[in-house]
């Protein structure tokens, strides 16, 4: 079974992708269909029907559980995170095996690779348009070379009934799939390892990844050719995105030239994704708001409520354990809450304390008296003192002048100062 999450749009960026309460809500549980005969003995026409078979299900499903929608939806649009496999559903579509396999426009397999031209974009509208002559065509063979020739299945698509909801607008950029064990975790990585394999450098290279210091939040590797990549943009500027277009161009003349070196073919859907990754961030903004990792950490939930059931009607068990742990959840965060609450009064209260300490007015301890040690004299008897101090020398004459300086109309004499 796969969760269904409701994450709200409206609140912030840290509590929407949060994993605790506040992040997403459970709203159902989608059945994971599956072929009860072996895949590799079907043929094309019956592992196609058989897909149009799941993708008609799926929606029926989302259809039910969406209905409530269909009056109240009237202002936004979704914006969904998907996987490749997850959004050829959504959006009633083949797979990456497909002729025209990007769910966001109509581009042929054969031009996956390249990265900085423009293709027809799918809407809501024009694919409802091709269900519909898919529909009314006069013979089956002319009613699948249309949906072929868009990549649809003949399916009757659930968003298509939510105003203002575009499916194949909506499906947006996923870094985590399309990058980390995408083209990097599953094409480019496994290329390196391949040719430095050639090179019976493979050692050499572990060596070298060893020697890399560690680092704060930094993964160290001890032996990185011998695993499988694994699963690992909060702002950008205007001035980036220019950039960005720079180095999709650079980044497609590369790939030219590994796929000239070494083979690669790099004509498949991830590649082909990053076609739509400008437009994703200036309309829908960053990345970070639309990133599948935040819905893959809920699979460890889900996986660990099934091993809490008997496996019989888990759905109603399994529904039963997330409203308990909500509960709890809720409870905590009330303690916590409080908690803190009570440290931060007792910690300004602790201030206040000492606060009204350091102004009080000290206490006198004894006889105090401000003055020199020494008698009073005049500035004649000291400089006679320091007679042999060149520092007292006409000190009583210099003294004398700078208090008529500062007191002019004070007059005053010429006799020895009292100091």
């Amino acid at each position: 079974m796969h969760p269904i999450l409701l994450r709200p749009g409206f609140l912030p960026r840290a509590i929407q992708n949060g994993s605790g309460n506040g992040g997403a809500v459970l709203i159902g549980y989608m059945p994971r269909i599956v072929d009860p005969g072996d895949p590799d003995d079907c043929t094309q026409k019956e592992k196609v029907a058989f897909g149009c078979f799941k993708r008609d299900i799926y929606h029926n499903i989302l259809r039910k559980m969406l209905r409530s929608l269909e009056h109240i939806s009237q202002e936004g649009i979704a914006i969904q995170s998907l996987d490749m496999e997850e959004a050829a559903c959504a959006c009633g579509m083949w797979a990456a095996s497909a002729d025209y396999p990007c769910t966001q426009c109509l581009v042929h397999k054969h031009q996956l690779h390249l990265v900085t031209k423009s293709f027809t974009l799918r809407t809501t509208k024009t694919m409802q348009s091709v269900y519909k002559q898919a529909i009314n065509a006069h013979t089956k063979a002319a009613s699948e070379d249309i949906l072929k020739k868009n990549g649809l299945h003949k399916v009757l698509n659930t968003f298509w009934f939510i105003a203002n909801s575009d499916p194949y607008i909506a499906h947006s950029y996923d870094l985590l799939h399309n990058d980390d064990s995408g083209k990097f975790g599953k094409h480019l990585f496994p290329l390196t390892i391949e040719v430095l394999g050639d090179l019976a450098k493979k050692g050499k290279y572990s060596q070298n990844m060893n020697m890399v210091p560690s680092w704060p939040n930094l993964n160290h590797f001890q032996s990185i050719t011998t695993i499988e990549f694994s699963d690992g943009l909060h702002m950008i500027s205007e001035l980036q995105l220019n950039k960005l277009q720079e180095y999709l161009q650079e980044y497609e003349d590369y790939c030219k030239e590994v796929q000239e070196l070494y083979g690669k073919n790099f004509n498949f859907p991830k590649q082909h994704a990053l076609v739509h990754l400008t437009y994703d961030i200036l309309h829908k903004g960053s990345t970070i708001n639309y990133n599948t990792w935040v819905g893959e950490g809920f699979q460890q939930d889900v996986k660990q409520a099934y091993h809490l059931t008997n496996f019989k009607n888990v759905e109603e068990q399994m529904t039963r354990i997330d409203e308990n742990q909500e509960a709890i959840a809720r409870i905590r965060m009330a303690i916590d809450a409080y908690e803190k609450e009570l440290k931060d009064r007792n910690a300004e209260a602790e201030e206040e304390k000492k606060a009204q300490h350091n102004t009080q007015a000290a206490q006198p301890q004894g006889h105090w008296k401000l003055g020199s040690p020494e008698k009073h004299t005049t500035s004649m008897k000291l400089e006679e003192s320091n007679k042999g101090n060149m520092v007292f020398q006409n000190f009583h004459k210099n003294l004398l002048g700078f208090l008529r300086h500062i007191f002019p109309e004070d007059n005053l004499d010429s006799m020895p100062t009292k100091v």
